[in-house]
């Protein structure tokens, strides 16, 4: 397949008002620059410097600013479109991570698909799948493009499938027993899909007030993160994915089993892993604000995210959407597929204007 590089991508003020970015004009090499502007003059004596500002002292403030996205230029390389089905066209997209990882080589090196129409509306919606392998989730994004014309670009997340570091199991380094990993691995993939929708609203001609996000499994709860910290996002939809993430961890679940008895011999508990996790819990950046935005679609007999906790996040929203499945479990592809038109509904209905 033909790949072609495109021009370096370059932030515009559009995007001034989104909450994690903080655009600025920047040349080839992501510096500030004046487009015209006379230089300054010379100073006679060196500048003192200016202190550094303190680190916030609320957790949730620290890891946003960490997840904020310093905008850059960039270059992404995008494959030849290839047909996908009747409807739909598949762009394989690939651009450099804005965060240095223990693995530069393989992993801070984002790879993508992106599934269009040919006439696509100026809506995208990011999607980010389960942990370690997921199949499903790029088949939904395809039906999402093909069902209401969004454009939706499937992400891996970090040191998964393409990202995988080698001698490394897919996942292994994405969600472990390693908390502190994980949150290096979280903010990762926040400035990821920071760069994708700049990708999209400079190169596909995106309106950057109808973006979305869907997630599935641990996408899911990446997204309902993105989507509380965010208020760009205009939409978010969870599936089998809910909140208080420790109560998942401590389940006793055959998923979570190991890193739960791994944190349990380290000394920590249900309590403290939920303390330090709190960021990477959607239901800390919950608000009801926003509740309109947010559909949840979960398994009513899932052994893995139990349907309670699902409820809880609705209810921290104060009363977000709520599909069950009925009977399902967590493993229920076909399931889940049968009840995407929920999911591709409430996505249409709040990226796409009514005509």
């Amino acid at each position: 397949m033909m790949s072609r590089t495109l021009r370096a991508v370059t932030l515009f003020a559009g995007l001034a008002a989104a909450l994690l970015l903080q655009p600025r004009a920047a040349s080839a090499d992501g510096e500030a620059s004046g487009a015209g502007a006379a230089a300054p003059p010379a100073p006679t004596a060196p500048a003192p410097a200016t202190p550094a500002a303190p680190a916030p002292a609320d957790p949730l403030a620290a890891l946003r600013l960490r997840c904020r996205y310093e905008p850059a230029a960039f270059e992404a390389k995008v494959a030849d479109p290839v047909k996908f089905g009747e409807k739909v066209l598949v762009e394989a997209v690939s651009f450099p991570s804005p965060v240095k990882s223990v693995d530069p080589a393989k992993n801070d090196i984002v790879r993508a698909k992106l599934f269009r129409t040919e006439s696509p509306e100026r809506a995208a919606v990011i999607c980010l799948g389960g942990w370690r392998n997921d199949p499903m989730t790029p088949e939904l994004a395809a039906r999402l493009a093909a069902e209401t014309g969004i454009q939706a670009l499937h992400m891996e997340l970090p040191f998964q499938g393409q990202r995988t570091p080698k001698g490394r199991m897919t996942g292994e380094l994405t969600f472990s027993e390693d908390l502190r990993q994980n949150e290096e691995t979280f903010v990762q993939a926040a400035q990821d899909v920071s760069r994708a929708v700049s990708w999209l609203v400079a190169e596909r001609k995106v309106d950057p007030a109808r973006i979305g996000l869907m997630g599935t499994s641990l996408g899911g709860f990446v997204s309902g993160c993105l989507y509380g910290m965010d208020d760009r996002f205009a939409a978010c939809a969870m599936q089998i994915s809910g909140g208080e993430v420790s109560k998942v961890i401590f389940s006793g679940s055959w998923l979570t089993r190991r890193i739960r008895d791994a944190l349990v011999a380290a000394g920590e508990t249900e309590e403290t892993v939920g303390a330090r996790m709190r960021g990477m819990d959607p239901s800390a950046w919950a608000r009801p604000a926003r509740r309109d935005g947010l559909l949840l679609v979960a398994a009513e007999k899932d052994e893995i995210v139990p349907l309670a906790t699902v409820e809880s996040l609705a209810k921290a929203y104060g009363g977000a959407k709520l599909v069950v499945m009925k009977d399902a479990q967590h493993i229920a592809p076909q399931v889940v597929k049968d009840h995407f038109h929920h999911v591709a509904e409430h996505l249409r209905s709040r990226l796409i204007p009514s005509r």
